[in-house]
């Protein structure tokens, strides 16, 4: 004999500690990221005019004689990227589970797949600095290392606008949805 249907099925409570948790899960790989690469690299050394040098000419001026400590703050940034790829992508899923409209989660899967390419040309960028680093320290000058080196970070700081802003979103709301409830709970007799 077949079962009669319920005619309603229970909502599962809404765990609003657990939206504010994630969040914060969320930002921990890139915290420990950070972390690290101020343990590894000097952070005063100017890697954002190296990044965009697009010469070898304009590399040797900012090097000057520290190849050295220039390779190991780029070595250190191979950590830096894994830990603010991870942090991109867990709160691009969290702006998935937020957003409610096809469209919005539709932005979100788009924001995921360009921290995955923002990571792709941080790690070439990466990979041809080190190339030209290693050219400077030869006493050369690799000028097609640094020209390949600008035109990735350009294409990551490019990319990486809408990905941070989407993950932005996404854990301000998870937050804020999150507060809004256990505020609920506690008026709620």
């Amino acid at each position: 004999m077949k079962q009669p249907k319920p005619r309603f099925v229970a909502a599962r409570k809404p765990d609003h500690l657990w939206e504010i948790t994630k969040a914060g899960i969320a930002l921990v790989p890139f915290i420990g990221g950070v972390l690290h690469y101020a343990r590894r690299a000097d952070v005063s050394l100017p890697i954002l005019q190296l990044e965009l040098a697009f010469d070898a000419a304009t590399a040797r001026t900012l090097v000057k004689s520290a190849v050295g400590a220039f390779e190991d703050a780029v070595r250190a940034d191979f950590t830096l990227i894994l830990a603010y790829t991870a942090t991109l992508l867990l709160a691009c899923g969290i702006a998935f589970t937020q957003v409610r409209s096809g469209r919005g989660r539709k932005a979100t899967v788009v924001a995921a797949v360009l921290a995955l390419v923002v990571a792709a040309c941080d790690l070439g960028e990466n990979s041809m600095l080190l190339r030209g680093l290693e050219s400077l320290s030869r006493g050369g000058g690799d000028d097609s290392a640094f020209l390949w080196a600008g035109i990735l970070a350009s294409a990551k700081f490019v990319l990486l606008v809408p990905v941070v802003v989407t993950a932005i979103i996404g854990l301000v709301l998870a937050v804020r949805r999150g507060v809004r409830g256990l505020r609920e709970e506690r008026t709620t007799p």
